[in-house]
């Protein structure tokens, strides 16, 4: 603080100790009880370049106190007497397309009412009530010309109250008890994420049964060597590449879910194919095919499970998911070599069939309504 300053202060202070203990009541008013008396008014400029008040010094001399000390609020009114129930309550209502309403309350009566009609309303219609970071987002700086704070920021809260509201409905998510103290957001990844574990176990037990084996089972089938087997691999890892831009496609359509399983019903069909070809041309077409419809869905697959949890638990969804795949993969090659070891060559395609349309049919059972990508459907409108 530069020198110049300490004269003003003084003035200010002077200001505070006689004129201000002295100022008459407003006619009409109600009496005014004093907090503390020779309360001091000091222009706190570095902090919070606001007027606060501080208490008298020890020996009853006004305290100059420096832009560190804590704001002491000497105001023992309730809220009411400066008008806080002035603009009333505001309750907000966010209709999805299946009728579930999101529900909240917020303050600002009809004022904030206006604002969310008339200029948040058009960030909320038709939007996917998952992308709420991104619709708070426009809100906030779609207002910032004459909001950021106050009024305007008081309908935001309201209306992303609503949206999380609606979210949790539609995700069948149970509310918070009453200072329970409980994480409900963490209950349900680690819900999610076990349930996700579970059916991928069974999925990867059916991958590795036979996969791994292949090049192995080509060779014993139909006597082909590496000159043979090695270009069918290089066009399957090619095909799949291009092929899982249209299963990326597939999911703005369909849902994650829906463009994880519907090529897997394909694969599981192939699957069950190729041991009867009578050529290895014949299997080595139907292997590519099915190798296309389900590795092309690996992306979807990684989608899926990071967005079952929150940002801060996307690195464990990933992380067990690896091991998930690795762990159940350790068993389905001894199993799969076992049976080929004992003459079988239709075996190993049979079992893996089986546990992957066990995946087919549990993946969307237990892990759908998770899907938050998944179109919603479409509203009636009630006339026949």
């Amino acid at each position: 603080m530069r020198p110049g300053r300490y004269v003003w202060l003084a003035a200010l202070v002077a200001f505070g100790a006689v004129v201000v203990p002295a100022a008459p009541s407003a006619p009409g008013a109600p009496a005014q009880t004093p907090a503390q008396p020779n309360v001091v008014i000091e222009w706190n400029r570095i902090a919070t370049n606001t007027l606060v008040a501080f208490p008298p010094a020890a020996g009853g001399a006004p305290e100059l106190a420096g832009s560190c000390k804590r704001v002491i609020v000497l105001m023992r009114q309730s809220r009411r007497s400066f008008g806080i129930n002035v603009l009333g309550t505001l309750v907000g209502e966010i209709e999805a397309a299946d009728g579930t309403i999101g529900f909240a309350v917020t303050t600002g009566g009809e004022p904030a009412a206006y604002i969310v009609e008339h200029h948040l309303a058009r960030f909320l219609e038709g939007r996917d009530p998952a992308c709420v970071e991104q619709i708070w987002d426009q809100m906030y700086f779609a207002t910032q010309y004459y909001g950021r704070k106050g009024l305007v920021v008081n309908a935001i809260s309201g209306v992303d109250l609503a949206l999380w509201d609606l979210l949790g409905r539609l995700r069948r998510e149970p509310a918070p008890a009453p200072d329970s103290g409980r994480d409900v957001a963490t209950a349900r990844d680690t819900r999610a994420l076990t349930l996700l574990v579970l059916v991928n176990m069974v999925n990867a037990l059916g991958v590795s049964l036979i996969a791994p084996l292949l090049p192995y089972w080509f060779n014993v089938k139909f006597g082909v060597g590496p000159s043979a087997i090695g270009p069918v691999y290089s066009v399957t890892f090619f095909l799949t590449g291009a092929f899982a831009l249209v299963v990326g496609r597939m999911s703005e359509t369909l849902g994650l879910v829906r463009s994880i399983i519907l090529p897997r019903v394909l694969g599981v069909a192939l699957l069950v194919a190729i041991p009867f070809m009578p050529s290895f041309s014949f299997a080595a077409v139907l292997y590519v095919a099915r190798s296309i419809v389900n590795r092309s869905s690996m992306g979807a697959r990684q989608a899926f499970s990071v967005g079952l949890v929150r940002d801060r638990r996307r690195g464990l969804a990933t992380s067990l998911n690896a091991v998930t795949w690795s762990l159940a993969g350790a068993f389905g090659p001894a199993v799969g070599g076992w049976l080929i070891g004992m003459g079988s060559l239709v075996w190993p395609f049979i079992g893996a069939a089986v546990l992957q349309t066990g995946y087919v049919v549990l993946f969307p059972t237990v892990l759908g309504r998770y899907d938050t990508t998944a179109p919603a459907p479409s509203a009636r409108d009630g006339r026949g």
